[in-house]
């Protein structure tokens, strides 16, 4: 439940924000070889950022860059979590 009124927070203000006109916030860019200091558990995410759709995923659009958080990994079956590493200014952990 908990994670749940995190998810609905963060889209409300998301939503805020982009009816104001104002910039994204970037969190994570999954430029990397790996997720950095994000960890990962299941199989959803596997252990890179994904570059694009992946195989038997319908197309993948409106990302910026050459990675993303992609939970297809392995298909529909697939289950997992990717887990931010604390924020240092608001102690706030965020998991997709």
């Amino acid at each position: 439940m908990q994670r749940l009124m995190v998810a609905v927070l963060a889209v409300a203000c998301s939503a805020a924000r982009l009816a104001a006109g104002d910039p994204d916030i970037v969190i994570a860019d999954f430029e990397g070889d790996d997720y950095g200091g994000w960890t990962t558990e299941g199989t959803a995410f596997g252990d890179r950022p994904a570059r694009g759709t992946l195989p038997g995923q319908m197309g993948v659009t409106g990302f910026r860059g050459r990675g993303l958080a992609n939970s297809f990994v392995g298909g529909d079956g697939s289950r997992g979590t990717l887990t931010s590493p604390r924020s240092p200014s608001s102690g706030i952990t965020s998991t997709s």
